[in-house]
């Protein structure tokens, strides 16, 4: 249980629920279960209180949910406390949002949000923590056998489609669902999770993606997603995915192959421009700071002809282990060319990643190489740090001016960092 967001559970009767939670508002952290024991007026005083407990900060306001970095916070802590069950992670991410507010206007899109808020406080079973992760998405935790995560997404799914826009169309969303394996970050978690949302935002929207599950019921949860698909292809349009399971881990292990750097283990520069631009598009939409960091290693064609292109390849997978153990489960990082790194940093401004700069910069520094020979060497790197402008009308000035950074740290000496 979180240290930081206590989970209260109160003895109530299924009919005093009801009555009592529209009037409490949204309760993030409190749980009913059934029983008997206190009045209306009671519960009614004690939510309000154990409301008040819960820290604002922790909370998105327009929804009442807990928002992306409380979302975050339990993840990991779930993660690293892990120890029996299945561990899921789930990105649902609104259809067609940007025609909703430029047809019907803000507020209309406001609404809608706040009755996906609605949906998720829902208590359901296995469902740990359903958050607003920015802009138009979500982010669901959920443990429990694949069965129960699928008819948990499926109710949601299917309330979804209850709230009406103004021409009478229903609401739909697509799901990207990740499972946890051993030895997965939350990072990991995430990454999996976007990548399946991905699939299903361009395979057609308004469909649950999920990875494949080895053992333990696998096959019961693929078929039943399945079997679901087929039930709703008549009110759902185009649900169905009907895709084999073999397909579906061809499909993710081609995806997962090209979105990442073979030698760096980073993601690769394919990923990393469609990336970019959505981290640019949420970092506008909720007024937060986005900046980015790019290395570039100085006189790495020196380090190939002395030392052997292994040694190079050495080299590049250093920097990169080296930028990856130095940035936060909320950033990510990719391989933009050559000997060109690129850090991702959501909701961080430039002094805040001046600073992971610096580390990553001395820790280059600090590394012992040696070439195909034996014969030991150092690197070093050249850093500039830039944050997102109204000027930066597209991803590529944002990258223009970060190589602009760059280059003024190389004509000063290399090895160092500039702020542009």
């Amino acid at each position: 249980m979180s240290k930081g967001n206590p989970t209260t559970l109160l003895i109530l009767s299924p009919g005093q629920w009801a009555r009592v939670r529209p009037k409490a508002g949204p309760l993030p952290g409190l749980r009913p279960i059934d029983g008997t024991g206190l009045s209306d007026d009671e519960v009614l005083e004690l939510l309000e209180r154990e409301a008040r407990r819960v820290p604002r900060s922790s909370l998105d306001e327009l929804t009442g949910l807990p928002n992306r970095v409380r979302s975050l916070e339990r993840l990991t802590e779930l993660v690293l406390g892990v120890e029996e069950g299945p561990l899921w992670a789930v990105l649902i991410d609104l259809d067609h949002f940007k025609q909703i507010n430029d047809s019907f206007g803000h507020a209309e899109g406001d609404e809608v949000l706040k009755g996906v808020g609605r949906f998720l406080q829902v208590p359901r079973d296995g469902l740990v923590l359903a958050s607003r992760f920015g802009g138009e998405e979500f982010f669901l935790i959920l443990q429990g056998p694949p069965s129960a995560a699928l008819r948990v997404l499926s109710e949601i799914q299917d309330s979804l489609t209850t709230l009406r826009l103004p021409d009478g169309r229903g609401v739909t969303a697509s799901f990207g669902v990740s499972l946890f394996q051993s030895g997965d970050s939350a990072e990991d978690l995430l990454s999996r999770a976007d990548r399946n949302l991905y699939q299903a935002k361009s395979e057609g929207r308004n469909r649950i993606i999920s990875d494949p599950v080895e053992g333990d019921g696998s096959s019961d949860f693929e078929r039943e997603l399945r079997d679901y698909e087929n039930r709703v292809r008549v009110f759902a349009d185009r649900l169905v995915t009907n895709l084999t399971s073999r397909g579906r881990k061809m499909a993710l292990s081609l995806r997962d192959e090209a979105d990442h750097d073979s030698l760096t283990g980073l993601q690769n520069r394919r990923y990393f421009d469609r990336r970019l631009e959505r981290e640019i598009q949420r970092s506008r939409q909720l007024n937060s700071p986005l900046t980015i960091l790019l290395l570039d290693l100085d006189d790495f064609g020196a380090v190939n002809r002395d030392y052997g292109y292994p040694a190079g390849d050495e080299a590049l997978r250093a920097a990169a282990q080296t930028l990856g153990r130095n940035i936060r489960v909320t950033d990510w990082a990719a391989r933009y060319g050559g000997e060109e790194l690129c850090g991702i940093f959501p909701d961080s401004d430039g002094e805040t990643v001046r600073e992971v700069a610096e580390r990553v910069r001395k820790a280059l520094c600090a590394l012992e190489l040696r070439g195909v020979d034996g014969r030991q060497f150092k690197i070093s790197g050249s850093l500039g740090v830039v944050t997102l402008q109204d000027t930066d009308l597209t991803a590529d000035h944002l990258i223009q001016r970060a190589g602009l950074a760059v280059r003024v740290s190389k004509n000063g000496g290399k090895n160092r960092v500039t702020v542009a």
